[in-house]
């Protein structure tokens, strides 16, 4: 009759042991976050730069902040760009609006 572990036995356990605590030190952070969160913005690290072009509006949310009724988590603009396609689109949708309302004219 043997007593207490071989060092074989006592190996394939540290080494389970090993890999418990360390799924346990990944996974602990991301638990956490899906426990606690209470916002709908997800966890910002650091600060990076928008990837559109423009300055931001308003009072943007930081990290920690929850979002309003309006769900605005912050506004971008651009006070450079041109503004020729979205005036070329506006007159486009009027000139959409009125042959719609000319062809309910003359259906009726």
């Amino acid at each position: 009759m043997r007593f207490g572990f071989a060092s074989r036995d006592r190996l394939i356990y540290l080494g389970i042991a090993t890999v418990l605590v360390y799924c346990a030190w990944l996974g602990a952070p991301y638990l956490r976050s899906i426990v606690t969160r209470d916002a709908a913005v997800t966890t910002w690290i650091t600060e990076t730069s928008s990837p559109i072009a423009g300055l931001v509006d308003s009072n943007p949310l930081y990290p920690g902040q929850r979002v309003g009724a309006d769900g605005i988590i912050l506004k971008v603009s651009n006070p450079r760009a041109d503004r020729a396609p979205l005036t070329r689109a506006e007159a486009e949708l009027d000139r959409a609006t009125a042959r719609v309302t000319a062809f309910a004219h003359l259906a009726a």
